[in-house]
């Protein structure tokens, strides 16, 4: 596996990864730079080949809420390097490869981007055209064998901790969003909604959008 991170948090996930039992190497990547994801999508095929491959970078800051009044083009222009370019050029880097091992791409979406975000605007409009990239891509690797799905989550991130402990009542709001009463576990209850969507038990699922959010979106 390749855990291709911008920052240091990459060699974190790749420790987490091998005390599970696994085996990964840390590539650093900004996903706005092409050349920096054609590299990672290299050291993938040199180590065996490319069969998956998920985008789920953001910008550093988007979770911040800003109104259409307060929009900074700076910050517009980011966000959409990173969510928007960054799902690109993954997919440009990355179509080739996949296409040779009938291989799968997911997206990171959001709640934001199925229902509209009056708080982060700008967030919410990036993913919901991630959501249409991942569309369109579908139908066109689907000749080639190629499935593309988007996940949209709701569980804890540092992010997510971050938003609680300046806020804490914004964690039994969005706990009481969910069906089952809760806020996920990343690495419990989404993790392995993508490790299938990536694997050959997906293999006749594509275009889709699948929510491991705990009901939170039940008219998806």
């Amino acid at each position: 596996m390749i855990v291709a991170a911008l920052g240091g948090n990459g060699a974190v996930v790749v420790d987490e990864i091998e005390t599970s039992g696994g085996a990964a190497v840390w590539c650093r990547c900004d996903v706005t730079d092409r050349d920096q994801v054609d590299a990672a999508v290299e050291l993938a095929v040199r180590r065996g080949g490319l069969h998956g491959a998920v985008h789920n970078a953001i910008a550093r800051g988007s979770d911040s809420p800003t109104g259409l009044e307060a929009w900074d083009p700076g910050r517009w222009e980011t966000e959409a390097a990173v969510a928007l370019r960054g799902a690109y050029h993954v997919a440009a880097a990355a179509g080739a490869a996949l296409a040779e091992r009938h291989g799968s791409y997911v997206l990171m979406s959001s709640a934001a981007g199925v229902e509209g975000s009056a708080d982060v605007c700008i967030y919410a409009t990036l993913k919901a055209a991630t959501r249409g990239l991942a569309r369109g891509l579908a139908r066109e690797w689907g000749p080639s064998g190629v499935r593309v799905n988007v996940v949209v989550p709701l569980a804890r991130t540092p992010t997510v901790n971050r938003m609680f402990a300046s806020d804490p009542s914004i964690e039994l709001r969005m706990a009481q969003l969910a069906a089952l009463g809760r806020i996920g576990d990343a690495e419990e209850d989404v993790a392995p909604v993508v490790a299938y969507l990536l694997s050959d038990d997906a293999r006749y699922v594509s275009g889709q959008t699948i929510a491991a959010d705990g009901g939170r979106l039940v008219p998806l």
